[in-house]
């Protein structure tokens, strides 16, 4: 929609997103400062197995969150 046609409009298309990647807590906790968010974009490396989905479900209640999983989040898997 051109500019002239928003003009006066609410427009409340926005989204704040916060992107975290390679935290590591595999190797101890994070403290993370407080920042407001729509949604939370983790791009790896959070934690072996579920444990970062598990922190991320604790960490930002109420707020989506997009897990994108990287090559930490395997480790410790056996393949069949």
């Amino acid at each position: 929609m051109p500019a002239e046609q928003r003009a006066g409009q609410d427009l409340t298309l926005f989204l704040i997103p916060r992107v975290l990647s390679d935290l590591h807590q595999e190797f101890g906790s994070v403290d993370l400062p407080n920042v407001a968010a729509d949604a939370v974009v983790l791009a790896g490396d959070i934690d072996r197995g579920v444990k970062g989905v598990v922190w991320a479900r604790q960490a930002f209640p109420g707020i989506p969150v997009l897990y994108v999983a990287g090559n930490h989040e395997h480790y410790d898997e056996v393949s069949g």
